[in-house]
């Protein structure tokens, strides 16, 4: 869990005493998560200079993808940007339906559950992570993996594991949401794709984002070790 969360959970929720709490960021393998090894891309057909943005979740409702992909329907595709949706669940379908509807097939990529070495690869296949709703248990763990591959990400606001684990502007990128309706968070991910395919520098967030994990004091074992960087966070208005 996010330190935000062990706080929602055990003390705003239960009373427990905040003092009496310990907390140890997920535990990390870093050898795997690394950006040297292959990636994705000719498997699944995406050109080498293509913009990648990356999606690690659960499909199902609450995460934000089916907005998601009505921004590529909207902009994305015509950018030439190509997104990656790693994970498996019961909205899936729905979404491969809706894909194949708006004829986004050779720019939206699902690969499904990955195991053992394609999980990294599939990170190394990214130029960029998107993160638009906490995971299952509030750690967002897919920051860690990222960041040890040399993928920067992309946040939101109101999603606070995200704002505990990225240092906006030197590793990651962080943005403001107006309101949180479908509207605000399409035009939202709209923005962040325009900007995404006009910046180039994206290999350099990631550097500093693996940079990052590996000072963290237990690096041996913790990919990000959960600092707090509200304080220097810079927000964007979309």
């Amino acid at each position: 869990m996010s330190r935000t969360t062990v706080e929602d959970v055990l003390h705003e929720t239960f009373g427990f005493p905040l003092k009496k709490v310990h907390f140890t960021p997920l535990p990390m393998e870093n050898t795997s998560f690394s950006p040297v090894g292959n990636d994705l891309r000719s498997q699944f057909g995406i050109p080498t200079k293509a913009p990648v943005l990356g999606v690690v979740a659960r499909i199902k409702p609450g995460r934000r993808l089916f907005t998601l992909l009505a921004a590529m329907h909207s902009v994305g595709r015509s950018l030439g940007l190509h997104l990656m949706v790693v994970g498996t669940g019961e909205s899936a379908e729905t979404l491969k339906t809706l894909c194949r509807h708006w004829r986004l097939e050779e720019n939206v990529h699902f690969t499904g559950y990955l195991h053992g070495n394609l999980l990294p690869s599939a990170y190394r296949t990214m130029d960029a992570l998107l993160l638009a709703a906490e995971g299952n248990d509030g750690s967002c763990r897919m920051i860690s993996e990222a960041a040890l591959s040399g993928v920067p990400v992309i946040g939101f606001s109101g999603i606070e594991a995200v704002r505990e684990q990225v240092v906006p502007d030197r590793t990651d990128k962080w943005f403001d949401v107006a309101g949180n309706s479908a509207y605000a968070w399409r035009s939202a991910f709209e923005n962040v794709f325009r900007m995404f395919v006009q910046e180039n520098d994206w290999h350099e967030y990631g550097e500093q984002a693996r940079i990052k994990c590996l000072e963290s004091p237990t690096a041996k074992t913790i990919g990000v070790s959960g600092w707090n960087s509200s304080k220097l966070c810079k927000t964007v208005s979309l």
